[in-house]
């Protein structure tokens, strides 16, 4: 039988179904100003819907997922129901240490890597994080490029130049490519410079978004 998560994935998980969600909580909040958004990693495909849908006036994102650069290959596996049913909490734990490892792009202790592996070892956390795994798919930015376009809002495109996982390829692509954006790199940071730099990071987002 399969697992009852599965047949949903595609459905709640997605992209478009989290911004939904960010939209809704908008709503409630009667938020009417426009608003000023910084997304990493798939946080940042949130942040470009929003964006392309005239929510946004002023936008940063930090080694964020665009065109089709995602997901990756540790995540796309997860894309395969077989994968998802037969992966424990216990392999996943694991793989997510491996991730986290690299996306760091520094040295970090065995506390603080328990603390960052905690969620996942609720099982609940576990499949939650699968379902959204399995419905990455890159037709979600791909999709926006040309809304991002004419849409033309202020754009910093803060990246980490280290980055394994989000290359900064990418980042020079869509500077390039849509008006507005700017690329800023940061040296000697990976996929999270929030951590491997967070001095320098901070710095940037408050100069842009408090010029």
């Amino acid at each position: 039988m399969p697992a009852p998560w599965k047949s949903r994935a595609s459905v709640i998980e997605t992209v478009p179904a989290l911004t939904a969600w960010v939209e809704r909580l908008l709503a409630a909040l009667g938020a009417e100003r426009p608003l000023l958004v910084a997304g990493h990693d798939i946080g940042g495909a949130i942040a470009q819907r929003l964006t392309a849908t005239g929510h946004v006036e002023r936008l940063a994102l930090v080694n964020s997922v665009t065109y089709d650069s995602w997901p990756v290959p540790g995540v796309a596996r997860f894309r395969d129901p077989d994968v998802v049913a037969s992966t424990t909490t216990d392999e996943l734990v694991a793989a997510r240490r491996t991730a986290i490892t690299a996306a760091l792009g520094r040295p970090a202790g065995e506390d603080e890597l328990r603390e960052y592996l905690s969620p996942w070892t609720d099982a609940r956390v576990a499949r939650s994080w699968m379902r959204l795994a399995g419905a990455a798919d890159p037709r979600y930015t791909l999709e926006l490029v040309e809304p991002l376009r004419r849409a033309a809002v202020p754009t910093l495109l803060l990246w980490g130049e280290d980055d394994t996982f989000q290359r900064v390829g990418y980042a020079e692509r869509y500077a390039a490519e849509i008006p507005g954006a700017t690329l800023r790199r940061i040296a000697g940071s990976g996929h999270i410079p929030m951590e491997s730099t967070p001095d320098a990071t901070a710095a940037a987002l408050a100069g842009w978004f408090a010029p």
